[in-house]
């Protein structure tokens, strides 16, 4: 296999492309590397923002939710109005969506995948190689690179 292609990185027999919408952004030769390390990392790279707006949405559904079972169950007790029992079922629908995106929000902050840093001359790129993480493109990812940059691949678990 000649090319390695994600949304972020293109790997091929010029060098390394970094992507942003489909396009070049930086080009790495394989002569301008100094060190290739794989690791296992977070997805995210500021994860504890999205870890935090999470909890913040399930606490502030959680604060929300006992007044809206006391006035859910005066309602009940006294009205016959059906456009009472909307307003309830909205209510409770909001605090479910914000409950479901709270816990997608935390379950996204704590998706790990496995990272490419690459040293060069001119810096440090951490590349997230998680499309590349089943076993057969991942070992020919593995001897592709080992083959074309002057040193050896690196993996810390």
């Amino acid at each position: 296999m000649d090319q390695f292609y994600s949304d972020y990185v293109l790997i091929d027999n010029s060098g390394i492309d970094l992507l942003r919408n489909r396009f070049a952004i930086k080009h790495i030769n394989y002569p301008d590397i100094q060190d290739i390390r794989i690791r296992n990392g977070y997805l995210l790279r500021n994860r504890f923002i999205p870890l935090m707006v999470g909890i913040a949405f399930i606490a502030l559904s959680l604060k929300i939710m006992s007044p809206t079972f006391i006035i859910s169950s005066e309602v009940t007790n006294q009205s016959t109005n059906p456009h009472a029992f909307r307003g309830i079922a909205m209510m409770f629908s909001i605090l479910l969506s914000l409950i479901m995106i709270g816990g997608y929000f935390i379950i996204q902050s704590m998706k790990r995948s496995k990272i490419m840093s690459i040293k060069t001359d001119h810096g440090k790129f951490d590349i997230r190689i998680r499309e590349f993480d089943n076993i057969d493109t991942f070992e020919n990812l593995i001897s592709f690179l080992n083959e074309k940059a002057k040193c050896r691949i690196e993996m810390n678990d």
